[in-house]
């Protein structure tokens, strides 16, 4: 028995009958470095599901364009394991190891399950640590976001590089 089950996704709260838990409060979990030197241009972490051939996609979009990515994928059978230079098949991190990896990184990626159509914890990571954020949900509110750290895409071909690539500033990022 379950006293309370809660989801951040809203149509999925509304489709099972069950509490809608709006992720918008976040503190750092640890500290930022006074002088963070970016060890990828890109980070992803994710359980696979769905979203394996959309992951592999976006990656081979990026990285021919040059950009470095570190891409962390759990849940993948060896059989369907693709090998790619900057994806590793592995099992689950620590929480505190991911957010090295977002801090080591000038942007965090967001690939949203299918069937979901809410923000994830990448998104508060990505304000909380003043990254970049490419996401996939159109959802995503440019409220939390100041101009040039966001951008929503509808597929794969209409990622702009150029974003990732400019010069990032996380002090230009300061909570507004």
């Amino acid at each position: 028995k379950v006293d309370l089950a809660t989801t951040y996704d809203k149509d999925e709260a509304q489709k099972y009958g069950i509490a809608y838990f709006c992720e918008t409060t976040y503190s750092k979990l640890i500290p930022e470095p006074a002088h963070v030197e970016f060890k990828q241009d890109v980070y992803f972490l994710a359980m696979a599901k769905d979203r394996l051939p959309k992951i592999l996609k976006v990656y081979d979009h990026l990285t021919a364009q040059g950009l470095k990515c570190l891409f962390l994928v759990c849940g993948v059978k060896q059989e369907n394991q693709v090998p790619r230079e900057g994806i590793h098949y592995v099992q689950p991190i620590s929480y505190r190891e991911n957010l090295r990896h977002v801090i080591e990184s000038k942007c965090v990626l967001e690939i949203i399950q299918e069937g979901s159509s809410d923000i994830t914890t990448r998104v508060l990571e990505a304000v909380a640590y003043r990254r970049r954020l490419l996401t996939d949900c159109q959802l995503c509110e440019e409220r939390y976001f100041n101009p040039g750290q966001l951008q929503i895409f509808s597929s794969v071909e209409n990622i702009n590089a150029d974003f990732v690539k400019a010069e990032l500033n996380p002090d230009a990022y300061e909570p507004q």
